[in-house]
């Protein structure tokens, strides 16, 4: 169900600040801050984004899907190319708001920038920019930016309260959501979507989504896969993503003669991947740590039952025993228990998952995350000598 057209901020400029930003070389890093800039775009704002690259390759200057987009090199590069410090200075006069995902040193450096011209500041954290560090110029960097921006907002509660722990004021700190692209992501027909992947349409297909990464705790998944494998036999686990943990996951399934059964897609494009939540039976997310998951609100509004760990923002988002189950982190026998529960009882798969579509729209739908960051902005351009 796609977001209505809004113009809730009609007019309003607003300079979005980010280091993690899809590029050439990899289109899906800071994915979730283009989907928030295109989302805010389409409700009236006329937006563009400031971003870093490694890449000499990519465009300094190019339009996306609406947006504007300013690459500036490495973040250092503004104070030795009065060129490009001009081009930052004339783009941020125009920024009615300023709003930098993800605090580091880029975010750092301009947020004091924009302060110095009085632009109204919200800085939006997504908890590894919050997370403790050992850097002393970071970890004071970091503390001033949470100190003088007017208003930031946290993607949970459990964000929050890592970004006050680090020196954030309390009463700054609001709680946002994230959402995802509603034309993109809601319940599609299972049989269409099996033929279209090749899916067989008798297999019970457990589907997880992430970086290949230790954190996301995709080990712990693959090796539930036996347990799970001796009460549903005809259970096949699909695993979507890429990273460092490939090559030893894919280890992992051959020692244990999972070949078959388990399927290690690599990325995919958007159109395959909800094809592929469409096809799914369960959605599973065995993270270590989380801030908020885009991909557990991505199955939730596909129609899925989710099994995840009780970490982080997890636990905001699934409601045990309703929508799916929360186990903790490491626990490969609760892991395989919670979703053979499911896998065995179609009544509750189509409990849960009627329960995941209605949580999903009443909790994290678009429409009510950009509802309340139309609030924030207005706040923060309308009160911003009080804050």
């Amino acid at each position: 169900m796609p977001m209505k057209r809004l113009n809730l901020l009609n007019g309003i400029c607003v300079c979005i600040i980010s280091s993690w930003y899809p590029c050439s070389e990899n289109p899906l890093y800071g994915i979730f801050v283009h989907q928030f800039a295109k989302r805010i775009h389409r409700v009236g704002a006329n937006v563009f984004v400031i971003t870093t690259t490694k890449n000499k390759q990519n465009k300094e200057f190019e339009k996306m899907d609406g947006i504007s987009i300013f690459r500036i090199g490495s973040c250092f590069s503004i104070f030795y190319n009065p060129y490009k410090l001009l081009i930052l200075y004339k783009m941020l006069r125009r920024a009615d708001v300023v709003n930098i995902h993800a605090i580091d040193i880029l975010g750092a450096i301009l947020e004091l920038i924009a302060k110095l011209m009085k632009k109204p500041i919200v800085i939006t954290v997504h908890r590894a920019d919050v997370l403790p560090t050992n850097s002393l110029l970071f970890n004071l960097l970091r503390g001033i930016a949470l100190k003088i921006a007017n208003v930031i907002i946290a993607v949970s509660y459990a964000t929050k309260d890592l970004a006050v722990k680090i020196g954030a004021p309390k009463d700054k700190v609001v709680v946002v959501y994230n959402t995802v692209e509603e034309s993109i992501f809601f319940p599609r027909p299972k049989p269409l979507c099996r033929i279209k992947l090749g899916i067989p349409q008798n297999s019970k297909v457990i589907l997880s989504v992430g970086n290949l990464i230790p954190r996301k705790g995709f080990i712990y998944l693959i090796r539930a896969m036996p347990i799970i494998l001796n009460k549903i036999p005809d259970a096949l686990m699909i695993i979507i993503g890429d990273g460092p943990e490939k090559n030893l996951l894919s280890y992992l399934v051959r020692r244990l003669k999972l070949e078959d059964k388990v399927i290690l897609t690599g990325k995919v494009s958007t159109d395959d991947l909800c094809l592929y939540y469409g096809a799914a039976d369960v959605f599973v997310l065995p993270s270590l740590h989380e801030g908020h998951a885009m991909v557990l609100l991505e199955a939730m509004a596909s129609g899925l039952p989710v099994v995840a760990t009780k970490v982080g923002g997890n636990v905001e988002t699934v409601l045990h025993n309703k929508n799916g189950y929360l186990i903790p982190p490491k626990n490969v026998n609760q892991l395989a228990d919670a979703i053979i529960n499911i896998l065995i009882d179609k009544n509750r798969i189509r409990k849960f998952r009627d329960e995941s579509i209605r949580i999903y729209r009443e909790k994290f739908s678009e429409e009510k995350q950009i509802c309340k960051i139309a609030k924030i902005y207005s706040i923060a351009i309308n009160y911003r000598i009080y804050l």
